[in-house]
């Protein structure tokens, strides 16, 4: 990161000269890189664009953010977008570093695991931001469906016949009732809340988020952790204990589908920005081979 064309931008947003003290690589997405910021003015997170895959905007992600701010959720306060890549290489997203340290999901206590499932609960139970074009329930999984198949497509290379078949699948099996609408953030996971002494600062990571069904988000946190029958098991009794959230075993194994699909198409992207030296971090690397292939084979599981 160019830590002089980043100062030199703070200084400009806030009207006053910025140091930029230090700077941290937190973590890589399929499309985002985010950075811990220590300055002057204070702690941020940037979140850079990256990759050429299908996704929201940062002005989207600010935007989204800035009305989750102001309805009284939980969520740190996005400050300023870039949109033309000219100080960091490309466009990205300043937020305020709320100073939680995220959880350990090796090791979630009884509270954060609380303070996770009333947050998604929370989410799910929002008005319809007002910005965000006008979906039709009946239509909203199927467009997410061809919205993965197109990050999925967008990288190039060979077909892969059992993303192929899980497609058609996903759009034949989707299940007739229970359906609803509502703000959905793509990729919950406990350590995507930062909870501390039991309350939730701050939910993270938005640049999934869409109008969907909230039975996606559900199965999402427990489908992407690979978790033992016995342990999902007790997280599914939580999201009815807390959240009222229940579903049949059949709508399980749909949305557990879905979800392998989803990460699937999200791996192949990691994979192609590793092996195009956009991203040489690890953990994209072992997203696009690892994982990819781990996901492959549950999908074979259910559609085979």
């Amino acid at each position: 990161m160019d830590e002089a064309r980043l100062a030199e931008y703070l200084s400009a947003q806030t009207a006053a000269p910025v140091q930029v003290l230090g700077t941290r690589r937190l973590h890589s997405r399929y499309s985002r890189v985010s950075y811990a910021v220590e300055t002057s003015a204070g702690r941020f997170t940037v979140r850079v664009e990256q990759g050429d895959a299908p996704t929201a905007s940062v002005e989207d992600e600010l935007r989204l953010m800035q009305w989750l701010h102001e309805t009284g959720f939980p969520v740190a306060r996005a400050r300023w977008t870039e949109s033309t890549g000219d100080v960091l290489g490309s466009p990205f997203v300043v937020i305020d570093d709320v100073g939680v340290r995220r959880v350990d999901e090796r090791a979630v206590d009884e509270a954060a695991a609380t303070a996770f499932v009333t947050t998604l609960a929370k989410l799910h139970s929002l008005p319809i931001p007002a910005h965000l074009p006008p979906v039709d329930v009946d239509q909203a999984t199927h467009a997410q469906i061809e919205h993965w198949r197109s990050v999925a497509k967008s990288v190039g290379g060979p077909r892969v016949p059992v993303l192929e078949v899980a497609e058609i699948w996903l759009h034949q099996n989707l299940p007739l009732f229970d359906r609803r609408l509502a703000l959905v953030h793509g990729a919950p996971r406990p350590n995507r809340v930062l909870v501390e002494d039991g309350d939730a600062w701050e939910m993270t990571d938005w640049e999934m988020a869409h109008l969907g069904d909230p039975a996606e988000d559900w199965s999402y946190s427990i489908a992407m952790r690979d978790m033992p029958a016995n342990a999902r098991q007790l997280w599914q009794d939580l999201y009815e204990r807390v959240a009222g959230f229940r579903m049949a075993p059949q709508s399980w194994v749909y949305w557990d589908a879905y979800n392998a699909y989803k990460g699937a198409c999200i791996a192949r992207a990691c994979l192609f920005l590793f092996e195009s030296g956009q991203d040489l971090s690890p953990s994209m690397a072992v997203a696009g081979t690892q994982l990819y292939h781990s996901l492959l084979r549950r999908l074979v599981a259910v559609i085979g």
